[in-house]
């Protein structure tokens, strides 16, 4: 136990009062402050403990945080006893909170005290108080008397009979009913309208009693709270909106302006502020406080407490399930086949309980189509559609709380038409199907449009090759008039639609026709480029007649730096679209090689067959590549044969370029044949298709056959073409460099700026040098890539030009000999390396050389797994079977190149391990292991083993065999007779992996525990007859199915009695057959009900309408289900039934038939007249018609019936079942868009008439409407959001019929992060989690048969931005300052960003604002005083918020000449301000609870400062360590904490200095 009282350490006999940051905190230290060595300090409190009220019998707990250093040392003690008994007062330390607790086992009332905390350092002590109160609970009896022995009663009778005690009848105290605390606090923070649900769910029913305690509960809270709040008018609880921020509120009046509010959560202080940056802060708009928490996550669930000092004053909680999910993965667009499952699934920052499914806003749940599932963690959730049709496509969505995901799914229809549940298709009529080409012709135009102007805008002005803006412009215009006179002879045409859009093209007079071949397609376009030639801007050469291949426009740009970027994504199909495809890719050192599938396709001559001439040819510059399934076309040199730049000549007279063909001139088609023939190196042929080089040398040759054989669309820029660049590794040429070289007219060479060595001297001799020979010297054919299977045999194969040549073979610069294992081969000029069982150490780099030309190649060796084949053979033919509920073991080795990936699938799901599914992996063999096996294991295993050489899958049947289940229910019984019963079920909807045998049936009278087994059926029975019963008798039968593994489950019936009276029940009304003045026939059909047994016959009875008596009309039952009634009187009306008869008697009758008259036939109405469509929409038809003519009364029409039929059916379908009295009718419940045909009949006694039908069908359509946008306040042209929000835009719109939307960004499509949905009459574009590059100019368009619209706007995603750079300061006028400053680093990404200069005077702390919406960097400030210090700042701002200011460190000054100044100093004569203490405030006479503490205060003034000495009763108080004094500037206090009795008294206070002494007196009285 520490000692209780602070003793001050020797030789400092005064006490030091300081004060604590906390509340209620006294501190004393022990030292001067000058004292305290640096780092140490005397203890104090961070949390101090608090009040408790505990009920009798618990736990109390006080808790408190302590700081100091050295580390102090705490003790506990209370004002009445000690704590000694450490059974029940526990002393400890939380390591985990950082906190020293003082805990009180099963409290009791005489635990109820003041509790003192003290912390103790060789500094000072801090000491802190905290009171507990114990809330009795029932009647507690009086202490029991101690025993007396019975030697003491004897010896003094008197004494005994003082002991008696007269008894009092014993009165039942009322006992206080116990409740739990979290009640009282729930109940506390609840709403009046919850608190019925509440003690409901406490199991409390006293509300009266529970109305009463609150209401206490309430008044002493706000007894409390009375300290420091007047009032409190309003309390809101926490809200989540839709940013994902909690807000809860309070509206109060405090006394004090500056007292302090503290926030703790789940009773952890919390640290908020007043930025809106932080996570929790606090905005104060006059009384009302609003504390706000963004980004939410689950851990801020919890219950939050506001204190205003350590008052509490309002709590509240934060439910985990108005926290807004996340979604780490969204749902994704999913595309199916008709008939096949859908799956779409998306995973949860955390859990939550109450996702909603929803397709087209309508709440899915689970059932036969749809399916829902979540992962045991809860996060993943997982819808599947089963059997999906064309009708389940569109948005499916997934909410949980306020945020939501959606994807698309896209239904594609079946391939097979008369596949089961797929629709025919709508045959359109010839005009509608040139309507959806010229739609086709519009959209192929635009974006051939914009992929020449893009080409254009990035044209450098005034360059003599290029294309100037009236070129294009021209060529755009020729284009589009033959484009579009195409698709107008096609509209003209609609009428005599051909067959094959291609005829069309066959048309001379018709360019660039869509539809027709691709060589039509790309003909319109080459006729009008042909005319132009040069370079445009971005470096693409066009040559007169040059033509356009097939896949599209090709081109070479003429300067390549590093590798080019892929000017579209995705290949242009063969269809006659214009897509332009520009996919070239130079390689730099450490580039990508070839792919594996582009080499493949390389063969001999460096295509797949001569006729291929479409495809481009796949080697180029350095490995130049082509991406997947991309195509490239070689552009020839010249077309015409001419060059416009001077070659240099040889001694011939004739170029090197036309020696290399061995031809003087060459035409187009001798280009272009020896490109199709074989790779063929061409000087200049990289600037497309201009010779602009000059002689090619030995060199340049080497080069480019170092480049795998040809070099093709070059990359450079020099004099030679851009096609003789070097190799990876080449030492004589740099690749940065080789982009960098020079075009010139003359004989000039590539030189390496970098390397100016002998190699290079060497090189520029050889191109000097004349040698025709080693000039002509190439490949035709170049090594290429090779990947060979392990333990196969390997043949790396080129081909030279010439068969005079021999070369040697090269493995990573070791030259190979038939020694090292391989064979070298030569055919002509065929030169092959075989390799024969290639194994890993063949792999590697293979070069071959021939004089000063080579080509290399690498060799790959894929090792993928394998296993063998007779186990994948025996897996693939015979399934695996195991019983219901043994164990199965499928162990598969394997071999391959390490480390193989393996994974176990079932039915395309990976195959997850648990308590019953174990999986082993090895390095050469896995096991799957599947214990008591059930019948959902039986499926497709697929085991699938990856490396990196290959995969390869393995696939295993399982089949769990089991017992059948039990047959479908219920058993319906079919007759219940006095000899048979006859019953029926479905069959088991498992039939346990084996074909069912029979089913067997049993029967056990009711009252009886045995069953009888009466009879089996075979399979493909289902119903079954008895006649082992006996009359009035109840039975149960049992039915089980039975295969090869044993009998099902029973299905047991309902109880059935044998001769059970059950009568029939009511038919339909009978129907009249015909009608005379002599008979009348009817017809009616059979009731649903039979009463289990056959119908013997019908009862038919007549009357007369408006009679209440029926008389019957046969005597004897009528077999059959018509009937002739020949007893009626002509003239009047008849109305019928009939009553069928079983076994039991007869059922009820039926309802009365429609009354007819006994009269002779009447002539039905004739057709309605004047019969129109009044009005449409999507659903709904409304028609109008007049009656028909007549010529008298009879023929007058009774009624109107409508019907329909659907525009591909051949069925009229009723729309009314009672006939229409009004002549207009609007049917309803049409698909949209549909054709229906229309007609109307009339009725009367003679029957219906003749139909009016429409003369043609109508469309479920509103009348057409040209689209266009509404005006909306909402709608704008600019929008700016702060990055990371969402982006969500709605546009309203009314077009009939609906027109199609398209979402643009920047005149492409939105990305794949958008989504865009179009529901009823708006469109909605959704992003969301912006990002910067979201910023554009998006536009929607509008598109329907009748017109269409754009509406354009622009988006601006931007944030807060970053602070400027460095600020510096300059003076270029006398008396200004330039100030100019480094950019914002955000200002290259937004546009809008502006700067404002503020600036301070050294004597102010108030920032003046200079200049503002600076659009530069740089600003001239003025009026600037001489001799004064100015401080400058910079701060970025844009439509979001303002950035942290970029300041200037050191002062800014301009300084003046200032002549000096002199001043004689003037003598003062020294006051003195001595003066003796004065009482400014005297002490107030206080009266105090008992256990409460008293402050006593008063004011003095004295010079110099007096010395104060407390007084009680003449006594001194300075060495009461239970009473505290201070005085700080005069104030003197006096602290006397938990006041008794003994502490009333007469209290003095004196105040003595050098001068004099200062008096001042009070009396304090303790009330008990």
């Amino acid at each position: 136990m520490f000692p209780q009282k602070a003793v001050p350490p020797q030789g400092n006999p005064q006490f030091i009062k300081k004060k604590s940051s906390v509340p209620g905190v006294n501190i004393t230290q022990f030292v001067p402050d000058g004292e305290i060595p640096e780092g140490c300090s005397t203890p104090d409190f961070e949390r101090k403990p608090i009040p408790l009220t505990i009920q009798e019998g618990k736990n109390a707990i006080f808790k408190a945080a302590i700081k100091g250093k050295p580390k102090p040392e705490i003790t506990w003690t209370r004002n009445k006893g000690d704590l000694s008994n450490t059974a029940r007062y526990k002393m400890g330390y939380d390591r985990i909170m950082e906190e020293f607790t003082l805990q009180i086992q099963s409290v009791t009332p005489e635990d109820a005290d003041t509790y003192k905390c003290f912390a103790r350092n060789e500094y000072g002590e801090a000491v802190s108080v905290a009171g507990l109160i114990v809330i009795e609970v029932g009647f507690k009896k009086k202490a029991k008397q101690p025993k007396v022995q019975k030697e003491e009663i004897c010896k003094d009778p008197v004494d005994f009979r003082k002991m008696l005690k007269k008894r009092a009848p014993a009165q039942t105290p009322k006992q206080e009913k116990v409740v739990d605390e979290k009640f009282w606090e729930r109940l506390m923070k609840a709403e009046k309208k919850d608190y019925e649900h509440i003690c409901r769910e406490y199991g409390i029913t006293d509300f009266r009693w529970i109305l009463k305690k609150l209401q206490q509960m309430k008044e002493d809270k706000e007894d409390k709270q009375s300290k420091y709040i007047n009032a409190i008018h309003s309390l809101k609880h926490i809200q989540v909106n839709k940013q994902g921020i909690a807000t809860f509120e309070i509206e109060m009046e405090l006394k004090d302006p500056n007292s302090r509010i503290f926030l703790y959560k789940n009773g952890q202080l919390i640290n908020y502020g007043n930025d809106t940056y932080k996570k929790h802060y606090l905005r104060q708009i006059g009384k009302r406080y609003c504390f706000n928490i963004q980004n939410l996550l689950i851990d801020d669930a919890g219950t939050y407490q506001v204190n205003v000092e350590d008052i509490p004053i309002f709590s509240t909680e934060l439910d985990p399930l108005l926290i807004p999910v996340t979604f780490k993965s969204q749902l994704k667009e999913v595309c199916c086949q008709e008939r096949e499952n859908a799956i779409f699934e998306c995973t949860l920052s955390w859990p939550y309980p109450g996702t909603v499914w929803l397709y087209k806003k309508q709440k899915l749940g689970p059932g036969d189509k749809y399916e829902m599932s979540v992962s045991p963690d809860g996060l993943t959730h997982r819808l599947t559609v089963k059997d999906t049709r064309l009708i389940d496509k569109g948005i499916y969505a997934i909410e949980a709380g306020i945020s939501s995901s959606s994807a698309w799914l896209i239904v594609n229809a079946a391939a097979n038409d008369d596949a089961p549940g797929t629709r025919d298709k709508r045959k359109h009529t010839g005009g509608a199907e040139n309507d959806a080409d010229i739609s086709q012709d519009n959209d192929n135009y635009a974006k051939r449009k914009r992929d020449l102007m893009s080409s254009r805008r990035c044209a450098d002005v005034g360059d003599q090759d290029g294309f100037n803006d009236f070129q294009v412009k021209d060529a755009l215009q020729g284009f589009k008039k033959n484009y579009f006179d195409a698709s107008d002879k096609a509209y003209k045409d609609k009428g005599t639609v051909k067959k094959d859009a291609s005829e069309v093209c066959q048309d001379p007079t018709i360019q660039g026709r869509p539809g027709g071949s691709s060589n039509d397609v790309k003909d319109g376009f080459n006729e009008q480029i042909s005319k132009l030639g040069g370079m445009n801007r971005e470096g693409f050469h066009f040559e007169p007649n040059q033509q356009i291949s097939q896949k599209g426009l090709q081109a070479q740009p003429s300067d390549m730096t590093g590798d080019l970027q892929h000017l579209s994504d995705s290949p242009t199909k063969d269809s006659g679209s214009f897509g332009a495809k520009l996919d070239l890719k130079t390689k730099t050192k450490g580039g990508p090689d070839m792919s594996k599938d582009d080499k493949n396709r390389v063969g001999k001559n460096g295509l797949e067959d001569n006729n291929d001439t479409d495809r481009l040819m796949k080697h180029g510059l350095d490995g130049t590549t082509e991406k997947h399934k991309s195509t490239y076309m070689p552009e020839p040199a010249n077309i015409d044969g001419k060059s416009k730049h001077t070659d240099k000549e040889d001694g011939n007279g004739g170029t090197v370029f036309q020696k290399m063909h061995g031809k003087d001139e060459l035409d187009g088609n001798d280009v272009k044949n020896s490109f199709l023939d074989g790779p063929e190196v061409f000087p200049g042929q990289a600037n497309g298709g201009k010779y602009t080089g000059s002689t090619s040398s030995a060199h340049t040759q080497d080069k480019a056959h170092e480049n795998q054989g040809m070099v093709l669309n070059g990359t450079g820029s020099d004099s030679l073409g851009s096609g003789y660049g070097a190799t990876e590794g080449d030492e004589g040429y740099s690749n940065s460099k080789r982009q960098q070289g020079r075009r010139s007219g003359h004989n000039s060479t590539l030189i390496n700026e970098e390397n100016q060595g002998n190699k290079d001297k060497k090189i520029r001799r050889r191109l000097d040098k004349d040698d025709p020979t080693v000039s002509a010297s190439h490949f035709t054919s170049g090594l290429s890539d090779l990947h060979v299977q392990k333990g196969h045999n390997a043949e790396l194969r080129c081909e030279l030009n010439t068969e005079s040549m021999e070369g040697t073979w090269f493995k990573d610069g070791k030259k190979l000999t038939p020694t090292d294992g391989v064979i070298i081969g030569k055919e002509g000029a065929v030169h092959t390396l075989i390799i024969t069982n290639a194994s890993d150490k063949d792999a590697g780099q293979y070069r071959f050389e021939a004089g000063s030309i080579k080509t290399h190649a690498s060799l790959f060796i894929k090792d993928p797994p394998q296993v063998e084949e007779g186990l994948l053979q025996q897996l693939a033919e015979k399934p695996l079977v195991v019983k219901a509920g043994q164990n199965t073991t499928i162990k598969v080795p394997f071999a391959g190149r390490r480390p193989i990936k393996v994974t176990w699938n079932k039915d395309g799901d990976e195959l997850l391990e648990d308590n019953r599914i174990r999986v082993e992996k090895a390095d050469n063999f896995t096991r799957l292991s599947i214990s008591s096996c059930q019948r959902k294991d039986s499926g497709n295993l697929q085991l699938k083993l990856k490396n990196d050489s290959g995969t390869t899958d393995v696939d295993v049947t399982l089949l769990v065999i089991d017992k059948p289940q039990p047959p479908q229910g219920p058993v319906e019984v079919l007759e219940s007779s006095a000899k048979q019963i006859t019953i029926r079920w479905k069959p088991p909807k498992d039939d346990g992996g084996c074909p069912l045998q029979q089913y067997t049936i049993e029967r056990q009278q009711v009252g009886r525990n045995t069953w009888i087994k009466v009879g089996e059926v075979d399979k493909n029975t289902t119903i079954f007859s008895t006649n082992k019963v006996e009359h009035g008798k109840k039975y149960c039968f049992k039915v089980r199915a039975v295969n090869s593994e044993g009998a099902s489950d029973g299905l047991i019936s309902e109880e059935v009695m044998a001769g059970t009276k059950a009568y029939p029940g009511p038919p339909l009304p009978p129907k009249i057959v015909n009608a005379s003045s002599k008979a009348i026939t009817l017809s009616w059909s059979a009731p649903q009900n039979t009463g289990g047994s056959r119908i013997l016959g019908y009862f038919l009875e007549k009357r007369k309408k408006g009679s209440l008596t029926w008389t019957s009309v046969n005597e004897q039952p009528i077999p059959e289900r018509k009937w002739t009634v020949t007893d009626v009187v002509e003239g009047l009306q008849y109305e019928f039934r009939v009553t069928a008869l079983n076994t039991s008697g007869s059922g009820e009758p039926s309802n009365p038939s429609n009354a007819v008259f006994a009269r002779e036939p009447v002539d039905p109405p004739g057709p309605v007249q004047d019969l129109r469509v009044t009005e449409s929409s999507y659903s709904t038809i409304s028609l109008s018609w007049l009656p028909p003519l007549s010529s008298s009364d009879e023929h007058t029409a009774k009624g109107y019936y409508v019907e329909v039929r659907a525009g591909n059916s051949h069925l009229w379908n009723r729309c009314n079942n009672s006939p229409l009295r009004t002549t207009s009718y609007t049917v309803k419940g049409l698909k949209a868009k549909e054709p229906y045909f229309l007609r109307v009949l009339a009725i009367n006694e003679g029957g219906q008439g003749q139909p009016k039908e429409l003369d043609t069908y109508v469309l479920a359509m509103p009348p057409p409407v040209r689209p266009q946008f509404q005006a909306d306040a909402n709608l704008k042209r600019f929008i700016t959001v702060q990055a990371g929000n969402i982006i969500r835009v709605r546009i309203p719109f009314e077009g009939s019929p609906t027109p199609e939307v398209l979402w643009l960004k920047d005149g492409l499509p939105v990305s794949q992060r958008a989504t865009t949905t179009t529901v009823d009459r708006f469109s909605q574009m959704l992003i969301p989690i912006s990002q910067r590059s979201d910023s554009g100019l998006y536009s929607i368009t509008l598109k329907n048969n009748f017109g269409q619209e754009t509406f354009c706007f622009e988006i601006q995603v931007t944030d807060i931005p970053r602070a400027p750079g460095p600020v510096c300061l300059e003076e270029n006028v006398p008396g200004t300052v330039t100030v100019s400053w480094e950019p914002s680093p955000d200002e290259k990404w937004d546009n809008r960003l502006r700067y404002m200069v503020q600036k301070r005077d050294s004597s102010q702390m108030t920032w003046q604002l200079v200049s503002d919406n600076i659009f530069n960097n740089k600003c001239t400030i003025i009026n600037i005083i001489p001799g004064r210090q100015y401080y400058f700042r910079v701060l970025a701002k844009n439509d979001i918020g303002i950035s942290e200011p970029s300041s200037t460190l050191q002062p800014w000054c301009i300084f003046k000449n200032k002549e000096k100044f002199t001043m004689r100093p003037f003598q003062y004569r020294q006051l003195d301000y001595k003066q003796a203490p004065r009482i400014l405030a005297i002490l107030k006479p206080h009266i105090v609870p008992n256990g409460f503490n008293c402050y006593m205060t008063c004011a003095v003034h004295g010079e110099p400062q007096p010395k104060i000495t407390w007084y009680k009763n003449g006594q001194e108080l300075s060495q009461n360590t239970n009473i505290w004094s201070s005085n700080i500037r005069g104030v003197c206090s006096l602290v006397i904490p938990c006041a008794t009795g003994k502490d009333s008294g007469d209290y003095t206070m004196i105040a003595k200095n050098s001068v004099g002494k200062g008096v001042t007196e009070s009396c304090l009285m303790v009330r008990e």
